[in-house]
């Protein structure tokens, strides 16, 4: 368990900083996503170390900490599904409009395709892990398991500043898009953009439960709880 955090650790740190000196946002996004596969080991390190270690803790309730481990993962790759991919459709649909990825192309056009950028926002500010987005409580579920299960290892108590360290780095360069997109001034041969509604509203289809999974989490939290539960019978 405790290697898997390290490892964990690791990823989550390489992740991010190779994340933040990208240019390209495309490129920006597929390191981000390898910072968010060290924050699920994370969980995966605490479920092992309380299942191996566990029981030999005094009034540690075993089961519990396990369910919430399970629980924090599977309620983070869910809405991941959601942020990632509509932070990776609105990269697309903006591609097929300026033909760039890279985050200087990106000035000034969130006044030209609002409700496009929009959605960024959500996905962006939710892959952080802010609140009121889904990946808040993904995020927040994972780092309750750490603290558990830091009663059984100290390394966990590690585990969960690196982890919150790890997200309040990541915000920087996030931001860096979204400053871009609504702070950035756009030149005056820039290529506009012209976003169909259609399009736009398949990039809401896929904002929307990334918003709704962190306003109303309890109905896909007692889903995962359950699912946890019936997978460490």
């Amino acid at each position: 368990g405790v290697a898997i955090g390290v490892i964990a650790a690791v990823t989550v740190t390489f992740g991010n900083l190779a994340a933040y000196s990208q240019t390209n946002v495309k490129r920006l996004l597929a390191y981000s996503t390898i910072a968010h596969a060290g924050y699920m080991l994370m969980a995966v390190s605490a479920l092992v170390v309380v299942l191996s270690a566990g029981s030999n803790v005094s009034g540690f309730d075993v089961e519990a900490a396990s369910v919430m481990c399970l629980e924090g993962l599977l309620f983070y790759l869910f809405v991941y599904l959601f942020m990632n991919l509509g932070a990776f459709a609105v990269v697309a649909l903006i591609r097929n409009e300026i033909f760039s990825e890279e985050i200087e192309d990106y000035n000034g056009i969130g006044w030209q395709a609002p409700a496009l950028c929009s959605c960024m926002v959500v996905c962006m500010f939710s892959l952080v892990g802010l609140p009121p987005f889904g990946g808040f409580w993904g995020k927040l579920v994972i780092f309750m398991s750490l603290f558990n299960a830091g009663q059984v290892h100290w390394f966990m108590w590690v585990l969960l500043v690196i982890g919150g360290l790890n997200t309040v780095f990541s915000l920087f360069y996030y931001l860096r898009v979204l400053k871009a997109m609504f702070i950035g001034e756009r030149s005056a041969d820039a290529r506009p953009i012209e976003v169909p509604a259609p399009i736009s509203n398949y990039a809401l289809l896929l904002a929307i439960p990334v918003l709704l999974l962190g306003i109303f989490p309890t109905w896909t939290t007692n889903l995962a709880n359950g699912v946890a539960t019936l997978l460490l019978q």
